[in-house]
């Protein structure tokens, strides 16, 4: 996943990301990706302006029950968005719905993302 994710295959890194989590340890327990690994992920998403990708690897995610998106994640996403300059009118809605508060630079980019 590391080399992946260095060489810039970030597609290769969320399928490998997306092995581990269905896989398990080796003991049987669930492997959740490391907040790290996360926000590089993000970033790197963010850096590449690529929107579907980062969508890609939240639901990938999303699969994980013990997985808490926070708010540096959505607010990585808005960036995302931003940067892609697209917009998600459901984006706003998204956040009410996973109880999540971000910060003001977020929310002013909200305002540009988010329109109907």
């Amino acid at each position: 996943m590391d080399y992946h994710l260095k060489h810039g295959n970030l597609k290769v890194a969320v399928d490998c990301i997306a092995n581990a989590i269905s896989t398990r340890r080796g003991d049987g327990r669930k492997w959740i990706p490391p907040k790290e690994v996360v926000q590089t992920f993000m970033s790197s998403f963010e850096k590449e302006k690529d929107v579907s990708g980062a969508e890609s690897f939240l639901e990938t995610l999303a699969k994980v029950e013990d997985v808490i998106l926070g708010a540096d994640v959505f607010e990585s996403l808005i960036c995302t968005y931003a940067a892609a300059g697209k917009t998600s009118p459901s984006l706003r809605r998204r956040l009410k719905m996973e109880n999540v508060e971000v910060n003001e630079a977020a929310k002013k980019l909200l305002e540009v993302v988010c329109v109907e």
